[in-house]
């Protein structure tokens, strides 16, 4: 076994059984195999993400390859016996969330800006050889990408990638091998990195170049990273009780918490819980107040809230038969 710490008590295994016996003696392919496992609390652990004004592409494989550091793709959340530690929204509805502060990764569909950049398709030929383009006007060039830089970029001076080409009527006018920041005004700017840097730098000077890029996009779905407060009501024609969780089994400890129809499993108990059904019309009934908790499960349409805390003094207000609304909403950093 192959034993790595790799800092914040992540540790990196590796066993390996070579072709043969070896193999076989362990219970595995004659051909032979590696089994790689990391370990480690990821509450100890920081994961970068994309900014979401930044529009970049990454070629995991590349990425791996490149940065010793990189060891998996992550779905970006972690699951304990009360569920997730962080929130989740699905179609901007909240339908999980712990009650503090709760962490999200995500996409969000952005209206594109074209002088500050997004991913792109087209092609760079020099002579005879062809160039996939990544992005145009990109603010930050992603590691492994063929950036073009046109006119109306927002800035005068364009990021410095590897290797830098400039095109002028029609040919290569320069190449700056080991990459500029140049000048927007010089020319289209196509700046490269990652591993096709070495096969442009090897272009002639001078040599025919065309450059065919496609439509621009209106939108973009890009990563973000945020992180946000869940709030919520349930109301009659009276009075109102606020919560702050919705369908975790780590209840709120000083409001309430929302569990609907996503919720499958018996539900904890607060100090009151409140079972809200639809009536025949639709509407929404309160048709039990449990004044010292429930441990139930969540009819078809209907709610259960359970409340701690001073909330609990607002829940014991309702009364069977209560028509009420809900609304539930999230507050997030970033505006998201």
């Amino acid at each position: 076994m192959i034993t790595k710490d790799l800092g914040k008590g992540v540790t990196a295994s590796a066993w390996k059984w070579s072709a043969g016996s070896d193999a076989e003696d362990a219970g595995v392919s004659r051909l032979g195999t590696q089994v790689s496992v990391v370990t480690g609390n990821l509450r100890n652990v920081d994961f970068g993400v994309l900014n979401w004004s930044l529009p970049q592409t990454e070629n995991l494989d590349m990425l791996v390859f490149t940065n010793a550091q990189a060891l998996a793709a992550i779905n970006g959340d972690y699951i304990d016996a009360n569920g997730p530690w962080n929130a989740m929204i699905e179609d901007g509805d909240v339908i999980y969330s712990p009650p503090s502060t709760s962490n999200v990764l995500g996409m969000v569909r952005v209206r594109v800006n074209p002088s500050r950049g997004y991913r792109a398709t087209g092609l760079l030929t020099v002579g005879s050889k062809k160039f996939y383009i990544t992005g145009v006007n990109q603010l930050e060039l992603p590691k492994s990408s063929v950036v073009v830089y046109q006119g109306n970029y927002a800035k005068d001076l364009t990021p410095k990638g590897q290797v830098t080409l400039v095109l002028k009527s029609g040919k290569l006018y320069k190449i700056y091998p080991h990459g500029a920041a140049v000048n927007k005004k010089l020319g289209t700017v196509i700046q490269v990195t990652g591993e096709l840097a070495s096969k442009v730098r090897l272009l002639s000077l001078r040599a025919k170049a065309k450059l065919t890029l496609g439509s621009v996009p209106k939108y973009e779905t890009r990563m973000a990273a945020d992180s946000i407060n869940t709030s919520g009501t349930v109301s009659n024609n009276a009075f109102s009780l606020s919560f702050n969780a919705v369908n975790t089994n780590n209840l709120s400890g000083n409001s309430a918490t929302l569990f609907d129809g996503e919720f499958a499993d018996v539900t904890q108990s607060g100090k009151v819980t409140l079972r809200v059904d639809p009536d025949s019309q639709g509407r929404l009934v309160v048709t039990n107040v449990y004044d010292h908790g429930y441990f139930g499960r969540v009819n078809y349409g209907g709610y259960l809230i359970q409340v701690n805390g001073d909330q609990y003094k607002t829940a014991l207000k309702f009364k069977v038969n209560d028509l009420v609304t809900i609304t539930r909403s999230y507050n997030s950093k970033d505006k998201y």
